[in-house]
């Protein structure tokens, strides 16, 4: 992590693969609010 943030190595979770985690943390949280399912479009 230190040397990802260095710019020394690459990222060990490309920013894309963390997008997509939060988009879909995102819907579940919505789809319990809200009792339904969501449709996942990534």
């Amino acid at each position: 992590m230190r040397d990802a943030v260095r710019g020394e190595a690459p990222l060990a979770i490309p920013a894309e693969d963390a997008f997509r985690v939060a988009r879909l943390l995102e819907l579940a949280l919505a789809s319990s609010r809200e009792r339904r399912t969501l449709a996942v479009e990534l």
